[in-house]
């Protein structure tokens, strides 16, 4: 329901819902992606990164959640970290050439 309500623009209502769904399952990976995805959406890049970042320790397996917190690490001061997670990502999904694109990016930085 958030993630429907996030592509609506229904942005405050969508952050309920997350919040809502936190409550019930703190530890859903699934959860805190799409809560991710509605910060970046919101522009706030700080708090999409902690979700991400949430949400790959929730579920090393996650292969969006893995891709989604490298890429968010790659404008941060912490891009050095990135290569982790992409590599992870690469290693659950390696048909995905978005995965080895943000990984290469990872190394040249």
């Amino acid at each position: 329901l958030g993630q429907a309500l996030r592509k609506l623009e229904r942005y405050d209502e969508a952050e309920q819902v997350f919040r809502d769904a936190f409550e019930l399952h703190p530890r859903s990976a699934e959860c805190w992606v799409y809560f991710g995805f509605l910060k970046q959406t919101r522009g706030d890049a700080a708090a999409a990164l902690a979700a991400f970042e949430r949400a790959s320790e929730l579920d090393p397996r996650h292969v969006i959640a893995q891709r989604q917190f490298g890429k968010a690490l790659l404008d941060t001061p912490r891009a050095a970290e990135a290569h982790v997670p992409l590599r992870r990502a690469c290693e659950l999904e390696p048909e995905a050439a978005e995965n080895w694109i943000y990984l290469a990016r990872a190394e040249w930085k």
